[in-house]
């Protein structure tokens, strides 16, 4: 249960960082055009924006939740096993679990993830996750 819980939370965390990312760059395309139209220094408003846009990449990589393969296990899935990718909650999982089982290895699992042929051992092993997964869920619900 206290597993379910923890993939519960990280996946809010993860919906929760996507709003947060958003909402700081929409501030910050507003605090930079406010800026740009009080004119009080005179500064090329490209300047401006690119800071402003600088600033919210900075905070959408320093913050991100996922792991830096998310991306990957994500094109992955939609290759490989499309029905997954309509689950969010699960690739979500998926991510976490590969992460924490290439800890050592992440150059393993890079190259898992962009072979061009299915390693079966890999397959396996995500199917291995999705079933901890559906196990956790209905655990969770009872």
């Amino acid at each position: 249960m206290e597993e379910y819980l923890g993939m519960v939370s990280h996946y809010e965390a993860q919906k929760k960082y996507e709003k947060k990312t958003i909402i700081f760059s929409i501030a910050l395309i507003v605090g930079a055009s406010l800026f740009v139209w009080i004119d009080s220094i005179r500064v090329n408003p490209l300047v401006i924006f690119a800071l402003a846009m600088g600033l919210a990449f900075f905070y959408a990589i320093k913050g991100k939740v996922v792991s830096k393969n998310y991306d990957k296990v994500y094109d992955y899935l939609k290759k490989s096993e499309p029905e997954i990718i309509k689950n969010k909650e699960l690739v979500c999982f998926i991510d976490y679990k590969l992460s924490q089982e290439f800890k050592d290895e992440p150059d393993k699992l890079i190259n898992f993830l962009k072979a061009k042929e299915v390693d079966n051992s890999f397959k396996e092993s995500i199917n291995q996750i999705k079933q901890r997964y559906d196990l956790l869920v209905s655990e969770g619900e009872q």
